[in-house]
């Protein structure tokens, strides 16, 4: 049986922490997703049985009279207690807050978590004579959601009414907030289109209008609130999405403990065109790499007649209308003449320097039809095949290309 790892392992909480805080995990995929839940079954923080699960996340923090938070790093052993009477659960302690990853059935676990959770933060304010809060996500049902669940709790701790104290659930919070969705909606849709397409002018211009004195004065705080916490989470998407160079790397390893609910406006505007840089450098790296390999491809296999930009699309996973623009953009052509030239080009080297016939040079450069490759070829050159095999000074001693294929 595999030892059972101590509940203080410093690998425990390392992992805890990548779950709640990294938001550059890799692609969600069922084989990566099983993964990760391997492991939490190993670290004890679900169960392996196929029972129906959630994960929430709970933040608390307690703050003095003067806003000082206090570290609550030696109750976290007292809070792992409280909350493990019911549900699995691991706990990290990370700028002055404690962060617990909880697992278990849903049935009935808001009324459960309220009580524990209260009990937590009386037992705390008792000790420290200092105000404590509790910030509760929702329930995710995806082991790869918590990241979306920590934000959710930082959320909802920081939105409390007076900052008063007292547990906030991100469900109850949202409920209670008047936010205009349609316009969070709609906001969100452009600026992620011009994040994702535009050029850096563009999206400056967007976000210009976006936080104008005009578009803010017309939304309600929460609204505002919400908007820009959905922004930030279209960068970081962004980002992670097109990108795996070191400079990406840092730039979401920079976002692992700042919440969405912290960031500022002049921050979220640094973030956006920080990551517009990074996310169009890759993009002209990537669209480089995909020339190279699509231009391999004709190198190599020009001599299939079944080659199409459809058929190398497919083999490097892009649709045939971006291959075609990137060609078109990186190589000044389109990928019809590129394969034509590359076809002609081996066809006339063919009939100067082998003794093929043309049926052969024409089957080996991807033509079924020798009168069309005939028409083809006459086409590109002026000239017929005839003329350049006869007006070429190595006809006399021809040298032979191989055999069949």
């Amino acid at each position: 049986m595999e030892k059972t790892i101590a509940a203080r392992e410093p690998s425990r909480e390392l992992f805890i922490a990548s779950l709640l805080l990294d938001r550059n995990k890799p692609a969600r995929s069922s084989t990566i997703e099983a993964e990760i839940n391997r492991r939490a079954v190993r670290f004890g923080l679900r169960s392996g049985e196929r029972e129906r699960q959630v994960f929430v996340v709970i933040i608390v923090r307690c703050e003095d009279a003067e806003g000082t938070f206090r570290d609550l790093g030696d109750m976290q052993p007292v809070g792992e207690g409280i909350f493990g009477r019911k549900y699995r659960c691991g706990c990290i302690n990370t700028c002055g807050k404690l962060v617990f990853l909880i697992n278990g059935n849903p049935e009935g676990m808001k009324g459960q978590l309220t009580a524990l959770a209260e009990e937590f933060a009386k037992m705390i304010e008792r000790s420290t004579h200092t105000r404590c809060s509790v910030g509760v996500s929702g329930f995710n049902t995806s082991i790869m959601d918590c990241d979306k669940a920590y934000d959710e709790a930082a959320f909802s701790l920081n939105y409390m009414p007076d900052r008063t104290g007292g547990v906030y659930f991100a469900d109850d919070v949202m409920a209670t907030m008047e936010v205009d969705h349609s316009l969070v909606g709609y906001i969100l849709t452009k600026f992620d289109g011009y994040l994702k397409v535009s050029d850096r002018s563009e999206l400056e211009k967007c976000i210009a209008d976006i936080f104008s004195e005009e578009s803010i004065g017309s939304m309600t705080k929460a609204t505002f609130d919400v908007m820009c916490q959905q922004m930030i989470y279209c960068i970081r998407k962004g980002v992670h999405d097109v990108s795996n160079s070191p400079e990406a790397d840092r730039f979401l390893a920079a976002q692992l403990v700042k919440c969405p609910s912290e960031m500022s406006k002049e921050e979220i505007i640094h973030l956006a065109l920080e990551a517009k840089d990074i996310m169009s450098s890759q993009r002209k790296q990537n669209s480089e790499l995909l020339c190279d390999g699509a231009i391999h491809i004709i190198e190599t296999e020009y001599g299939d007649e079944t080659l199409s930009l459809v058929s190398i699309s497919e083999r490097l996973h892009v649709s045939s209308s971006y291959l075609s623009a990137i060609l078109r953009k990186n190589r000044g052509d389109t990928f019809v003449n590129l394969l034509t030239a590359k076809r002609m080009a081996a066809a006339k080297e063919l009939l100067k320097c082998t003794s093929m016939k043309i049926m052969e040079v024409a089957k080996r450069c991807g033509y079924n039809d020798q009168h069309y490759f005939s028409y083809c070829f006459k086409r590109y050159y002026g000239t017929s095949p005839n003329k350049i095999r006869k007006s070429s000074s190595n006809y006399e001693q021809p040298v032979t290309f191989g055999g069949e294929e």
